[in-house]
C-alpha cells in the first residue's frame, strides 16, 4: 500500500512539473523602478489659477517590459504624491495608476487606469499606433479638480 501512495505522489509531482515548465520558460519581465523627488515651476497651474505655483512630486514609477511571448507588452505604474504651493496656499493631489500595453485579437491596445491629475479617474483605452481613442475615460474630473486647486492656491 505504501508504494502505491508513493507512486501516486510521484505521478502527481511529475504532472505538476510538466504543467509548470512552460511558465518557467517564459522570460521574466525587465523591471525598472525609479524614485521621483522633483520640484518644478508648475506652468499649468500658474496659467489656470493666475498665480505663481511651484509643485513638488515625491514617489516612484515602475516599468515592466515583457519579452513578447504573451499578449502583455509593457506595464507602467506610477504612485506620486504632489504638493502645489503658491504664496497664498497649498493643494495636494496624487498621480496614481497604471498604463498597460497589450496585444489583443484586434491589435495593440494601451489601457490607462487610475487617477490622472486634472484629467480623469478610471479607465481609458487607445490604439497607441494610430492614437485612436477606443474608450473614453470613465470619469472626467478636469473642472472640479482644477476648481478645487485654484481655490486652495488663490483663496
Amino acid at each position: 500500500m505504501g508504494w502505491r501512495k508513493a507512486a501516486v505522489a510521484l505521478a502527481i509531482g511529475l504532472v505538476c512539473a510538466v504543467a509548470l515548465v512552460p511558465a518557467g520558460l517564459a522570460g521574466k519581465p525587465t523591471l525598472v523602478r525609479e524614485a521621483i523627488d522633483e520640484t518644478f515651476p508648475d506652468v499649468f497651474l500658474t496659467t489656470e489659477c493666475g498665480i505663481a505655483v511651484e509643485t513638488r512630486a515625491v514617489g516612484h514609477q515602475t516599468t515592466r517590459t515583457h519579452d513578447g511571448n504573451g499578449n502583455l507588452v509593457e506595464v507602467f505604474t506610477i504612485n506620486v504624491k504632489l504638493t502645489a504651493t503658491s504664496a497664498e496656499g497649498t493643494f495636494r493631489f496624487n498621480d496614481v495608476g497604471s498604463d498597460i500595453t497589450k496585444i489583443t485579437k484586434d491589435g495593440v491596445v494601451h489601457q490607462i487606469n487610475g487617477q490622472v491629475p486634472f484629467f480623469f479617474n478610471g479607465t481609458a483605452l487607445e490604439n497607441p499606433i494610430t492614437g485612436e481613442v477606443l474608450k473614453e475615460p470613465t470619469k472626467l474630473v478636469f473642472e472640479s479638480t482644477l476648481g478645487a486647486a485654484c481655490a486652495a492656491l488663490n483663496p
